[in-house]
């Protein structure tokens, strides 16, 4: 600063009066002080420009710290701070960046308490509940909340935050599949105790076009819908259990192994539709018509001798003209024939019997000789052969009305248990001596 001396000064023989120079350096060196004090005044008071209001609890000890820390660095380099030329502004860029920090600090804490708020909001809604049960965004939220520099923190950006899908909800995913499976033919299964009813069970299952669409439509879900895709994901790829489960699902609908995240996605679809077959208790016709059958048969049994009788009444016009099945009875009365004494020792020897007669085979009718000897050509049953007797095939009739073959005997009443059923199947009464009447006997047509 430059001095300036008083006018009159050195005129005259004027007292040399030192007084103004005084004034002059008190004032410059007041201004010095006045600078000085006003610059550590200002980093003093900096720390408090920093606002604090909205800074988390967590950062308020960090945000203290870094406050003492500018204060401190002030105070301990005032004169650099009052004259930067002393150190180049080292001291004074130094603690501009401490300041910027500091406050950068306070600002990401303040950021983070707004995203906390955004936060609380949305957990607030029970339609989110679901995000904050994501491992996920709970390490996030974790991280969000550690002290802003402790090890693992890191704020979230609310705007960039993406969110887990929703959980993949099974009720609405298959009230969009319209396609229905298909009832399946009844099964029937017996119920123990009980003959007279049985279990009926209709399954259920898809045409091949019902599943072409159903893939088709998983397929195009799988695509769609993240919660949907997450669930493929996380509960069948990565449980080996279940993907196992549904490989074998797969493969008994499709007819081939899984081979695409698509494949998985049916037989997922697949296991959430109910195919479980339905039952319902019904009775048990067959079991019923049995039971009505064998009282029938026992309430009009009769004896080979009654029911020769009973046919030879008939043709005279005196009987009740009943057909109580008794075909071979019916057989031996129109076609039976006597042994002559010779045949009778013949056949006595043969079988150690002595028969009532004999019925050749040649007589009985083609539709009625597999009932009589239980000849079944689907089945490759054989049946009970005839004997030969003197060049004749023929069956022999014991005193029971019973007939002999060369391999067995044939009951008299299981045959006649046969017609009656087969007439109450068809609910057609045949008339045997209307077919013997119109049939002509022929040879060779049974063997």
């Amino acid at each position: 600063m430059a001095l300036h001396n008083p006018s009159g000064l050195y005129q005259g023989q004027a007292p040399l009066n030192p007084l103004p120079y005084v004034n002059i350096a008190l004032q410059a060196r007041a201004r010095k002080q006045a600078r000085e004090e006003a610059i550590d005044k200002y980093y003093q008071n900096l720390p408090n420009t920093i606002n604090d209001k909205g800074v988390r609890d967590q950062e308020i000890e960090g945000l203290n710290t870094m406050k003492n820390d500018i204060y401190s660095f002030a105070q301990q380099n005032k004169e650099a701070l009052r004259n930067p030329k002393k150190d180049n502004g080292a001291a004074q860029f130094t603690l501009q960046k401490k300041f910027r920090d500091a406050s950068a600090y306070a600002q990401e804490s303040k950021n983070r308490t707004a995203t906390a708020v955004k936060l609380s909001q949305l957990r607030g809604n029970p339609k989110y509940d679901y995000i904050f049960r994501d491992p996920k965004i709970i390490d996030k939220i974790a991280a969000h909340e550690a002290p802003i520099g402790t090890e693992g923190a890191e704020g979230i950006n609310f705007d960039q935050l993406t969110l887990p899908p929703a959980p993949f909800d099974a009720n609405k995913y298959l009230s969009g599949i319209k396609i229905k499976p298909n009832p399946t033919s009844p099964t029937y299964q017996d119920i123990p105790g009980d003959k007279f009813n049985r279990l009926e069970i209709t399954g259920k299952a898809f045409s091949p076009e019902d599943l072409n669409a159903l893939h088709i439509q998983a397929q195009t879900e799988l695509e769609n819908n993240p919660s949907f895709e997450k669930q493929i994901k996380e509960k069948v790829e990565a449980n080996p259990q279940i993907a196992a489960q549904m490989a074998d699902i797969f493969q008994k609908h499709y007819g081939h192994p899984v081979e695409t995240e698509g494949d998985l996605a049916a037989a997922y679809t697949l296991s959430m539709l109910d195919l479980t077959p339905t039952q319902k208790t019904v009775p048990n016709t067959t079991a019923i018509k049995d039971r009505a059958l064998s009282e029938w048969l026992m309430k009009n049994k009769i004896t080979f001798g009654q029911s020769m009788a009973k046919i030879k009444a008939n043709k005279s016009g005196q009987g009740s003209d009943e057909d109580l099945g008794y075909l071979t009875d019916d057989y031996f009365s129109t076609h039976g024939r006597t042994f002559t004494p010779q045949e009778e020792l013949q056949v006595k020897t043969l079988t150690g019997l002595t028969p009532t007669g004999y019925v050749e085979v040649s007589s009985i009718h083609p539709s009625d000789y597999p009932t009589i000897t239980g000849k079944d050509k689907a089945k490759n049953i054989k049946g009970v052969h005839p004997v030969n007797l003197n060049g004749k095939d023929v069956f022999f009739v014991d005193e029971n009305g019973n007939w002999i073959g060369q391999d067995g005997t044939i009951d008299r009443e299981a045959v006649r248990r046969k017609v009656v059923e087969t007439r109450a199947n068809t609910k057609v009464k045949i008339k045997q001596e209307n077919k013997k009447q119109e049939y002509t006997p022929k040879k060779g047509k049974y063997d």
